[in-house]
């Protein structure tokens, strides 16, 4: 019963935070810089009520210490799986080059691209609403930015850099996978 609550409150908070913005979007200079805004940070935290929240009752009401423990432990796992995106997700725009930044171990999608070197861009929409890139380079090359929150926040001002440069943009839609 106790698993059915857990996974209740998780979705409920989910659902909460889906109703905020959590991307900032700074212009400095003639660089837009797109990350994780406070609002973001904060409600990934505020997260930890739910596992703080169901070790409180399980060790107050249930008097189950082992599985308030349990609960407790998912607090250092959530910090060291979620808090680092929240930190180090980024896409910067300059009038010459997309940068692209994800938290390791997703450092393989890290890129500066100049834009110069871009001959055309695949712009990939999935159901969920994220957005990703398949960029093929001048020099042959496929890059791909998998689609995730601030890279589709990021999207209407990629997509005007690209077509200012003449470089085509077309759209798949990426349907969600059936089982």
């Amino acid at each position: 019963m106790v698993r059915l609550i857990f996974l209740i409150a998780c979705l409920i908070y989910i659902w909460f935070q889906s109703l905020f913005v959590h991307t900032s979007h700074a212009i400095v200079g003639d660089r837009h810089v797109f990350g994780y805004g406070w609002l973001g940070i904060i409600l990934g935290f505020g997260f930890n009520i739910v596992p703080l929240g169901t070790a409180w009752f399980l060790w107050g009401v249930k008097k189950d210490r082992v599985g308030a423990a349990r609960f407790l432990l998912l607090i250092p796992l959530f910090a060291f799986l979620v808090m680092p995106q929240l930190f180090m997700e980024r896409v910067e725009i300059t009038p010459v080059q997309l940068i692209h930044r994800r938290e390791p171990p997703h450092s393989r999608f890290n890129a500066d691209i100049a834009f110069a070197d871009i001959a055309s861009a695949v712009e990939l929409d999935y159901e969920s609403g994220l957005r990703g890139y398949r960029l093929l380079l001048k020099d042959g090359r496929t890059l791909e930015l998998p689609a995730n929150t601030v890279l589709t926040a990021a999207r209407d001002t990629i997509d005007a850099q690209l077509r200012n440069r003449g470089i085509s943009v077309t759209t798949q839609t990426i349907p969600r996978a059936s089982n």
